[in-house]
């Protein structure tokens, strides 16, 4: 027998025989440079355009929304600047376009690896699952996906491209050896409702195999014994009796979606859920050698708030520091970063990016419901600065006859200082919006990256939701809502706890909405 443990992407509890799929695509030749480079800029634009039909035929195929919001992001990749300049910038340095398109997977599979941070790491799925359809295209290729009936899908990787070969109805559950909960493939997962496990290693396990998966509890086993089988059916059964309405329910009108791209945000979107609650903005700094500008950022906002047809946008200012770094803002050597310039400390530095943010945020605000909200905030004090700011910002669009609008603004609860303190910030903002992720890093002392630590992190997060309370009592003292934007929005089994709070509203992965 063989046992294996992981991180649940979609709960259940299923049985059936196991299928080992490894992606494969046509071997063709990269290494080679380009003899002729306008002829392979040509194959070039030729494999760009067939793969973007390719994606609308998806779109227009699928039964599923989320399916569809990931093939219209993907479709939108090709149609991104950066990556197709990056694309062309290798073909006209000698690269064939097999190899130009393997170089740029390898940068922006990189580049999001490299912000250590999950959202973003997760899109790494989506860069490869876009240039997979190049590769296999310009190798006349197509992915093997061959299976007999409903199987439990075991793999090394798995891709939306991949999910969507199979359909739901040849999958009675999942166990992929590498990836995050926050992919794509995990998020399409969810929606399809299939029991799934991240589990590790998959090397020893072999088609036609006996597999009980247990997605509740993260465990799969394969070849199992009787006794194993016997204790599989028991829970099975306690597992039936047990399943109710999901708890998100108690706060239906009031549950938003976290995101972290303006490619992220679509027109289905919107029909799930009442709005964003929080935007990362940083992201738009990555990766790139020059600073967003007001137009471009304008546009960006403006863009998202007409998506979202007068719901709710929450836009979080640039959040640099610690393990997000970006080129064009250099905070100099820290010796504890975490501890460090971070958010809006960041602002001190560079006083002008902050202003030009302000400005494009307070030009949108005239599109649709825009709330703003500042990361990072131990004081009153702070606020009182960053509205000085503001103010700045809007008597310039003022003075340049620019329409503009002042929108809500929030302090972001994400520090044991802003729980504390929060009746006195809570004075000087419109919302609260509490970041449990870094909240709970900084309660317990411990780096949230290093899974070595996690068990020093009470599992019943009591302190968090100490302050938590806290912050909840202060904020309807002073007649603000609170909401929660972190991870801990997301856990079902906290649900309860977050009404008896009295918290106002959540915002939760977009996975979490399935």
């Amino acid at each position: 027998m063989i046992c294996l443990h992981g991180k649940v992407v979609c709960g259940g509890i299923v049985s059936g025989t196991a299928y080992v799929f490894h992606r494969k695509t046509a071997e063709y030749e990269v290494e080679q440079k380009a003899t002729c480079v306008p002829e392979e800029l040509n194959r070039l634009e030729i494999a760009v355009s067939a793969v973007k039909e390719e994606l609308t035929l998806c779109i227009e195929q699928s039964e599923n929304d989320t399916a569809k919001d990931i093939f219209e992001i993907h479709r939108m990749m090709l149609e991104d600047e950066d990556f197709l300049n990056f694309l062309k910038d290798a073909v006209e340095n000698g690269a064939t376009v097999h190899k130009a398109v393997s170089q740029t997977e390898q940068h922006f599979s990189k580049l999001f690896k490299d912000t250590q941070d999950e959202y973003m790491m997760a899109r790494v799925d989506d860069i490869r699952d876009v240039c997979g359809r190049l590769k296999a295209f310009l190798s006349e290729g197509e992915l093997s996906v061959e299976s007999q009936g409903a199987v439990v899908l075991v793999t090394d990787e798995l891709l939306p491209g991949d999910l969507m070969k199979f359909g739901k109805e040849n999958l009675t559950g999942i166990i992929i050896s590498s990836g995050t909960v926050y992919s794509h493939t995990s998020i399409l997962i969810k929606e399809m409702g299939v029991p799934a496990l991240i589990c590790g290693n998959v090397d020893e396990i072999k088609t036609g195999m006996t597999v009980l998966l247990n997605g509740d509890m993260g465990t799969a086993y394969f070849e199992p014994d009787d006794k194993t089988v016997e204790d599989f059916r028991r829970t099975e059964q306690l597992a039936g009796k047990k399943r109710e309405k999901s708890p998100f329910h108690k706060f239906q009108g009031a549950l938003y979606v976290n995101i972290g791209n303006a490619r992220d945000v679509s027109d289905t979107l919107f029909n799930k859920c009442d709005g964003i609650g929080l935007f990362r903005t940083e992201y738009m700094y990555f990766g790139r050698s020059d600073l967003p500008d007001e137009e471009e950022q304008f546009s960006v906002y403006r863009e998202i708030l007409q998506k979202a047809n007068g719901k709710i946008v929450t836009v979080r200012t640039f959040d640099i520091g610690s393990d997000k770094s970006v080129e064009t803002l250099p905070l100099g050597k820290e010796e504890n970063p975490s501890l460090g310039f971070r958010g809006l400390r960041v602002y001190s530095l560079y006083p002008e990016a902050f202003k030009i943010q302000l400005r494009a945020l307070l030009r949108a605000a005239v599109y649709g419901n825009l709330r703003i909200m500042y990361p990072m905030v131990t004081s009153s004090g702070e606020i009182a600065e960053i509205r000085q700011i503001l103010l700045q910002a809007a008597q310039e669009l003022a003075q340049q006859d620019i329409p503009y609008k002042l929108p809500p603004q929030g302090a972001m609860i994400e520090t044991p200082a802003a729980a504390l303190l929060s009746d006195e910030i809570a004075k000087t903002v419109d919302f609260f919006s509490v970041g449990t992720n870094d909240l709970t890093q900084y309660t317990y002392a411990f780096d949230r990256h290093d899974g070595r630590l996690d068990s020093f992190c009470d599992q019943s997060y009591k302190a968090v939701i100490s302050l938590i309370k806290t912050a909840t009592e202060n904020a309807h003292k002073n007649g603000i809502e609170i909401g929660i934007c972190g991870e801990l929005a997301s856990l079902p089994e906290l649900t309860e706890k977050w009404t008896q709070l009295g918290i106002d509203y959540l915002s939760i992965s977009p996975s979490a909405l399935a």
